[in-house]
Formats: structure tokens, sequence, C-alpha cells
């Protein structure tokens, strides 16, 4: 197995658009709930991005997803809540 292959692997284990959550996503199938939830675990990657791009060219661009994700909080009602364990392990 070449480099490419292993990287083409490796990219199709995690990738992220086949994961039973954002299949449902892409479903239609997820409730309320289960949106307001992952917001508000999400939210705490959003920050961090805009945090680690501080400097960057891109700065301002990644404090505007923080915008508009706090948006989509929102209008689920989502709260900002502490990140779970594994949410805080990801960031």
């Amino acid at each position: 197995m070449n480099l490419f292959d292993r990287i083409d692997a490796a990219r199709a284990r995690w990738n992220v658009l086949e994961h039973p959550f954002y299949v449902r996503w892409s479903a239609g199938k997820l409730s309320h709930e289960d949106l307001a939830l992952y917001s508000s675990q999400y939210r705490h990657a959003v920050v961090a991005l805009a945090d680690a791009a501080e400097g960057s060219e891109h700065a301002a661009e990644e404090r505007a997803h923080v915008e508009v994700w706090e948006g989509f909080m929102a209008a689920l009602g989502a709260s900002t809540a502490e990140p779970f364990e594994e949410t805080a392990e990801c960031i």
C-alpha cells in the first residue's frame, strides 16, 4: 500500500459524513433536542478554531463562524453548557 492509499484509507475511516449522526441529520431525522445538544457541544469546537486562528489572515472569518453558530443555537434554544468530557478531549 502506497502513501496515498494509506491516507485515503485513514480519511475513509474517519469520514464524518458517514457517521450515523450525520446520516440521520442529512435524512432530516434528528429531533430538536438532538440538534440543540449537538449545537451546544459543537460550539466549543467552533470557538477553539477561532481562538487558534487568532493572528492569522482568516481570524475574522473564524470569529464570524462563532456568531453564526451562536445564532443557530439561539434558534434551537440551546444552552452554552460546559463541554462533555469527550468534547473537551477534542478541543
